[in-house]
């Protein structure tokens, strides 16, 4: 959900999944002690007013907490010139005190660091396991599958392109296992629902 939304509103996903990782750690109706945040996005009271909502309009839906999250992302994003970094700290800040507050400016880029060190994870953990996919050499493994015998095992013959795809496609579920395998603990049940 959390990457629909995000491309639906023009943002960078990982990004938007980053922000709602830092803010909520994907839990519904987060609330925050000391302010009126709430939600996926932890959006003030302001900030959902600023994108024509309330928290009683959104309170059990995350569909609609991501909606408002992105719609004010979106909105910094297009306030300071498509800048990410600024954008997130005028998030986190509010986008008056994060122009015009030192202190709210200091924390607002803190906290954009933070947002893009976990995009920087995301795309990195992405890119590294399509690198392995793409550097896999279908070829080769079709040699090795012969030279193992999974040929008489399987009834695959790797000289035809049917079965050296599927012998790719085997491999493919195997990274994709190893992968979810290497996920901490809990990440995947809370993301499954959440950023799809």
């Amino acid at each position: 959900m959390a990457r629909t939304t995000a491309n639906n509103y023009g943002i960078d996903p990982d990004i938007f999944v980053g922000l709602i990782d830092q803010e909520s750690g994907f839990t519904v109706d987060q609330t925050n002690r000391t302010t009126s945040a709430f939600g996926l996005g932890q959006n003030t009271t302001a900030a959902l007013s600023d994108v024509g909502t309330t928290r009683a309009a959104i309170a059990g839906d995350a569909q609609a907490q991501l909606n408002a999250s992105a719609a004010y992302l979106s909105k910094q994003l297009s306030a300071f010139g498509g800048n990410y970094t600024e954008a997130l700290g005028a998030y986190n800040q509010g986008a008056a005190g994060f122009a015009n507050n030192a202190t709210k400016n200091a924390a607002g880029l803190s906290y954009a660091s933070s947002v893009m060190n976990k995009a920087k994870s995301l795309m990195s953990s992405a890119g590294d396991a399509m690198s392995k996919v793409l550097n896999f050499d279908l070829g080769k493994a079709a040699e090795n599958a012969v030279d193992t015998g999974v040929q008489k095992a399987t009834g695959f013959d790797p000289s035809t392109w049917f079965d050296r795809i599927a012998i790719g496609l085997f491999a493919l579920i195997l990274i994709a296992a190893a992968l979810i395998m290497l996920a901490p603990k809990g990440s995947i049940e809370k993301a499954a629902a959440v950023a799809a």
